[in-house]
């Protein structure tokens, strides 16, 4: 992959965190989908006070601000550079819609296989609540350490993660410094905040997943986890989990998915009454999705 963004999503206060998320899944990224350039978009709503599930590492900061929490974190990826400027010059619809939303957003950059898959759940296009408990830790690399030298560590932390039967899935992103004074996805007005002191920036990112509680909880009573959390002592300052409650993938390997095609909603109605019918190749081409990736009930 040539781009892939973290991006983290603060909703606006004024508006209710259920309408906020329904609003994002079904109407803002509805159009996030459409535009050229994506390859694949995933979208997961987290949740920082369920993330306190992840246990503290003694001596790492866990402690987040309230005014610096958020709510959403979608993470597009782009094949190549044409994609990404693609997307750039069509991106105008969906920065325009960020005032009704956002308070801040804040768009990390991973650059290549600076984000990689160490582990995978075997759910591609996962739409709606995951199996079982997942995370992601956002992380801050200690200041005496050199960037590589943390990189370096992180992926080798990924790799220990990967390796403990006990984990379902992991996801490592290596973050570019942000630079607040060249956003690309920038709403063009005031009311939605782009700036991050250099402080609150994190160099990295891991989403882990788990298949239950009890694999969860047998992770993080073990000599495993103790050994990564040695790990992280020595790389990082701060360690913030936010658990994720669901996750969303209108778009798939430029292709979109049922819930990008139809709404997430239907997918769940369909998932509940086993209508077979409504993904064969007649009826999706009648919402003029005849390309969209087959969707598993």
């Amino acid at each position: 992959m040539y781009l892939t963004m973290i991006n983290t999503l603060r909703r606006r206060r004024s508006v209710p965190l259920p309408l906020f998320y329904e609003y994002w899944r079904d109407t803002h990224v509805a159009v996030a989908a459409r535009l050229p350039g994506i390859d694949t978009l995933r979208t997961h709503w987290v949740d920082w006070d369920e993330g306190r599930n992840w246990p503290p590492v003694d001596g790492i900061d866990a402690e987040l601000a309230a005014p610096l929490r958020f709510e959403g974190v979608p993470e597009p990826c782009f094949s190549s550079a044409e994609g990404l400027q693609q997307f750039g010059a069509s991106m105008g619809p969906l920065m325009s819609d960020e005032i009704n939303l956002f308070e801040r957003t804040i768009g990390f950059r991973s650059l290549g296989d600076n984000s990689v898959t160490l582990k995978h759940d075997g759910l591609p296009a996962p739409s709606g609540p995951l199996p079982g408990p997942r995370f992601m830790l956002f992380l801050k690399q200690r200041p005496e350490l050199a960037a590589e030298d943390f990189r370096v560590g992180m992926r080798s932390v990924g790799v220990d993660f990967a390796d403990s039967a006990q984990v379902a899935k992991v996801r490592l992103h290596l973050l570019e410094p942000y630079d607040d004074t060249n956003v690309f996805l920038d709403a063009g007005t005031d009311v939605v905040s782009h700036g991050l002191a250099a402080d609150d920036q994190y160099q990295a990112v891991v989403e882990i997943g788990f298949d239950d509680a009890a694999a969860q909880k047998g992770f993080h009573a073990g000599a495993e986890w103790k050994a990564i959390g040695d790990q992280l002592n020595g790389l990082c300052r701060s360690l913030h989990p936010f658990a994720i409650t669901r996750t969303y993938t209108p778009k798939l390997d430029g292709r979109l998915t049922l819930s990008g095609l139809r709404g997430a909603a239907v997918v769940d109605q369909i998932r509940a009454l086993g209508a077979v019918n409504q993904v064969q190749p007649a009826t999706m081409a009648l919402f003029n999705g005849a390309d969209v990736v087959e969707m598993q009930l």
